[in-house]
């Protein structure tokens, strides 16, 4: 006869769980291993993968036989798994069993119930159907061979126990006791082992009220950089900020990904400011708020990504456009300007926080449109705009002059004069400093011409010298310069040429072009202009050690140029903001990731966001080694990894993909050997082991075709087109755990009723019944129940909106109709949460809709949303939404202004538990 054994497991994936696990056991060494699983206290519900090993001994030791049993259903708590070791391993000794569960989906670890589960006498121990009286007593037993099934009810009475046996047992497995009257919660309105055991339901209570949550918005894929926003290089990160706003963001060249700088205690948004790198922070003070010029700064730490106000106390005046340099202890800013120009500056100690005035003797004449190095012990100040009296008027000219400062001695030294120019840039190469371009205004010879400056001076001879005559376009201003060590490369700014009869300067517009200058050889070389970001003036540029990146400038795309390779790369998310629509959304088990789609201004997007709901925060997915910006294109969660794949852009339609990592942040590329042809709006499933790939189109050709793919052999398989449905798009694609059921879609606009089932193990298609099917449509939503596939919404030419929807049985093929919704939508959200499928918004003919319904497989019965809940999100139709464990996440999608949006919303519906009393 079947054995049975009681007993209780506590461990934890991610969230508590506790499995009831019965054993019926028929003669021979297969048997059937029964549960129940609890999920916080709820009955779980979902796919769950389980591992069962046979152990010799109790604790210890290495496994006998191992069983892995993929994609077990777990339906109200319950769940059923067939074991078999063989006679080998079951041959009458003593055997425990482990077991390890980890829910389907999830990026583990997997965690392993304990104790272990000691398995005898049953499989193998068949008892006599009858046996004499006291012909067993206890020395023919083995220790644990009784188990509670083997008694019948009241066949033990308290005084055949030791005193407190029964407790012991009960708190051994992590039970307490019920005593006669005692109450128990259940989330099943017919929980059958509770009402076998003779409890009976007495109601029920709504512990967990509805309700939905305004939660953080999603951040712009890149920092808000602006016509003037300053940047510095800390050795491993570019840091650029402000730029008429207090935002900035943090660029690590090796990710090739930007992370927005923290906002708290940041500065007051502004233009024209000075910015240095110390080591260890970034250095902002001064500019202008647009109205005002500002005498405040501050000092933001990567290490920490927070801000720290700076002292004003003998500051400096206020001023915009002040050039700064570190000198390794202190900030030394001099010049610039506000309702004048300036011929003062001050020197900022962050360890001590405070300011110490420069002496004025010596200093040179003030200006603005200079320029200032630091050699290693002095600024050198040079050139820029001076204010002159020509003819008894006030009149500003370029200027030549220039002059060396040294902290040291709070002491300055003129320096030789040379050509004039306003808004040239210079470097210090380590020996000499290297000045080109700029612009003259002035009355030398009645003319305003182009200053075309290109020198070098050397503060050891006091002496300027003139830098090749073939240099490249050095008659321009407001362009960028860095030092590589070797070579100074300028780029972008604004070309001059003489224009007029009486001059003035003619601007050409902005230049995209660059070169590079190597004093050794006194020569210029031409920079590579393919892919080059915007052109632009005003901009900021650093060097990296091998790279220059260049940010701002109003423009909204950036780059970064490699000295070695002579080639420039468009930063990612230059272009992009995080509203977007088209996009994909996978939940791992902690975390929902975002990626691709079409932003509100209509380019697709190659980057990507992370939100936990755990924490409330955002993060940016790196897009290095991401596939290439696209829409039209699938996504699944594969336990550990995100598989991208297929899609489109303007330019093309791709048959490629990548996998991503969350926990490294990194991708690595999909095999593109044996892949299904270029598809986009095609549909995959995760099928345990591998992704499905089917159908799509490319351009006006439906895809008749699909693939396997199996990231951990990273090969492609090509799927059996034999028996499968008819070429389409817009069909639903569910996976049930041990095959896909495709459905609906359209065929050249019109709506399909038919489907197919089709098995990765046989590589086989199965048709659908059709008898009892809902009306055809494009886009419906499927869901797996753990028996069923739910099909809902959708729309078709002929029948707009249809409301009905059916709900289809593989193992039975066939159909039942879903009670009538009053109504129903095409692009909408809809989620499974175990037990109901959700669905909330979309459009239907009547416009944008933001309300939804649950519906309950169990009772049948829909139950609506409650639109009177505050936080309710606004009406929108195409939002990414998934189910995160204990609430529905609804992202972005198009509002009723047809903006795309990306604020998140969660909702948790209520969560009813009923009573059962003990009799």
């Amino acid at each position: 006869m079947n054995a049975v054994i009681r007993s209780l497991f506590c461990f934890a994936v991610f969230a508590i769980l506790s499995a009831l696990p019965l054993w019926a056991v028929p003669a021979g060494t297969a048997f059937t291993y029964q549960g129940r699983l609890n999920d916080n206290g709820a009955a779980a519900a979902g796919f769950y993968d389980f591992t069962v090993q046979v152990h010799s001994a109790a604790t210890g030791g290495s496994p006998m036989a191992e069983a892995s049993l993929p994609g077990v259903l777990v339906a109200d708590g319950v769940f059923t798994i067939q074991l078999d070791f063989g006679a080998a391993v079951l041959d009458g000794s003593a055997r425990w069993l482990e077991i390890t569960v980890l829910r389907q989906g999830e990026a583990g670890p997997a965690s392993v119930l304990s104790p272990r589960q000691e398995i005898a006498p049953a499989p193998y121990a068949l008892m006599a159907m009858k046996v004499p009286a006291g012909s067993i007593t206890g020395a023919n037993l083995a220790a644990g061979a009784v188990g509670g099934s083997q008694m019948a009810p009241g066949s033990i009475t308290p005084d055949k126990l030791a005193p407190g046996a029964a407790a012991g047992n009960l708190a051994a497995s992590g039970q307490s006791g019920v005593a006669s009257g005692g109450v128990v919660l259940s989330p099943s309105p017919a929980a059958p082992d509770l009402i076998g055991a003779g409890y009976f339901q007495m109601g029920k209570t709504d512990l967990i009220p509805e309700k939905w949550e305004h939660l953080a918005d999603a951040p712009d894929a890149t920092p808000v950089v602006g016509a003037s926003a300053k940047s510095v290089w800390t050795g491993q990160l570019l840091l650029a900020w402000g730029g008429g706003t207090n935002t900035g963001g943090r660029f690590n060249p090796v990710s090739n990904a930007w992370t927005p700088m923290n906002t708290v205690n940041a500065p007051a948004a502004r233009t024209g400011h000075s910015v240095v790198w110390t080591g260890s922070e970034m250095i902002v003070w001064g500019g202008s708020d647009g109205t005002d010029n500002l005498i405040t700064g501050g000092r933001y730490n990567p290490s920490t990504n927070a801000w720290t106000s700076m002292s004003v106390v003998n500051a400096p005046p206020a001023r915009m456009d002040a050039p700064a340099v570190w000198t390794g202890s202190e900030m030394i800013v001099w010049g610039g300007g506000n309702d004048v120009m300036l011929g003062t500056g001050g020197r900022y100690n962050p360890v001590t926080n405070t300011w110490q005035s420069m002496s004025g003797a010596g200093s040179p004449v003030a200006r603005y449109g200079h320029t200032m190095v630091w050699t290693g012990s002095r600024a050198i100040v040079f050139g820029g705009a001076i204010t002159v009296v020509l003819d008894g008027q006030f009149v500003t000219m370029a200027t030549g002059s220039g002059a060396s400062y040294s902290p040291s001695g709070n002491t300055w030294t003129t320096i030789a004069g040379t050509e004039s120019g306003i808004g040239h840039a210079a470097v210090w190469t380590g020996s000499a400093m290297l000045v080109t371009g700029g612009y003259q205004e002035g009355f030398n010879s009645g003319t305003d011409i182009p200053a075309r400056l290109a020198l070098r001076y050397s503060p050891v001879s006091n002496t300027w010298s003139p830098i090749s005559g073939d240099y490249y376009d050095a008659d321009r201003w407001g362009h960028s310069a860095v030092w590589t060590g070797t070579e100074m490369i300028i780029w972008s700014g604004k070309l001059l040429t003489e224009f007029g009869f009486f001059g003035g300067l003619y601007d050409e517009g902005m230049t995209g072009t660059g070169a590079r200058y190597n004093p050794v050889t006194n020569a210029w070389t031409t920079l590579n202009s393919a892919v080059s970001p915007a052109a632009r003036f005003g901009h900021s540029a650093a060097w990296t050690g091998s790279q220059m990146i260049i940010t701002g400038g109003g423009q909204p795309v950036n780059g970064r140029y490699d000295f070695a390779s002579d080639a420039w790369a468009v930063l990612p998310g230059s272009t992009e903001r995080a509203p977007r629509t088209q996009g994909t959304i996978v939940w791992t088990g902690s975390e929902a990731l975002i990626w691709g789609g079409v932003d509100d201004t209509g380019l697709t997007i190659q980057s990507g966001l992370r939100f936990r709901p755990d924490t409330g925060v955002w993060s940016v997915i790196s897009s290095h080694g991401a596939p290439s910006s696209r829409r039209g294109h699938s996504a699944v969660w594969t336990g550990s990894r995100m598989i991208v794949w297929g899609g489109r852009n303007d330019a093309a339609t791709f048959n490629d993909g990548a996998l991503y990592d969350p926990v490294t942040n990194s991708w690595t590329q999909v095999s593109s050997y044996r892949a299904p042809s270029r598809r986009e709006d095609h549909r995959a499933v995760w099928t345990g082991s591998e992704m499905l790939v089917w159908g799509g189109n490319y351009g006006a050709s439906l895809q008749y075709s699909g693939g396997l793919y199996n990231p951990e052999t990273n090969q492609w398989h090509t799927v059996n087109t034999t028996g499968a449905p008819a070429g389409r798009k817009g069909f639903a694609l569910v996976w049930t755990g041990t095959e896909a059921v495709l459905w609906g879609g359209e065929l050249r606009g019109t709506p399909l009723i038919t489907g197919g089932r089709y098995s990765p193990a046989l590589n086989t298609w199965q048709p659908m019944s059709v008898t009892g099917v809902p009306p055809g449509r494009t886009d419906p939503a499927g869901i797996w129940t753990g028996r069923e596939v739910i099909f809902y919404g959708g729309g078709n030419a002929a029948d707009g909106y249809p409301d009905a929807h059916g709900r289809y049985d593989p193992v039975a093929d066939d159909w039942t109709a879903l009670p009538l919704t009053s109504g129903s939508r095409a692009g909408h959200c809809a989620v499974w949460n175990g037990s109901r499928l959700i669905v909330w918004g979309g459009h239907s003919g009547s416009g944008l809709i933001n309300a939804g319904a649950a519906y309950s497989p169990e009772s049948d019965t829909w139950t609506g949303v409650n639109s009177s809940l505050p936080n309710i999100p606004s009406a929108r139709s195409g939002a990414l939404s998934v189910w995160a464990g204990n609430a529905m996440l609804v992202w972005g999608g198009r509002n009723s202004q047809s903006f795309l949006t990306k604020d998140l919303y969660s909702y948790t519906p209520a969560a009813s538990f009923y009573l059962y009393q003990r009799p």
